[in-house]
């Protein structure tokens, strides 16, 4: 049971790590757009 355990909290680590590289890339790209538009 407890390796399971261990398993769920890395697959769940691995996914807010994933999570947050998405929200990242979505602000790189709303400020790449707001920076054309001043360019």
């Amino acid at each position: 049971v407890q390796r399971s355990v261990r398993q769920v909290q890395a697959n769940l680590k691995t996914f807010n790590q994933s999570h947050d590289l998405e929200k990242l890339t979505k602000q790189v790209e709303t400020l790449s757009q707001q920076l054309a538009k001043i360019n």
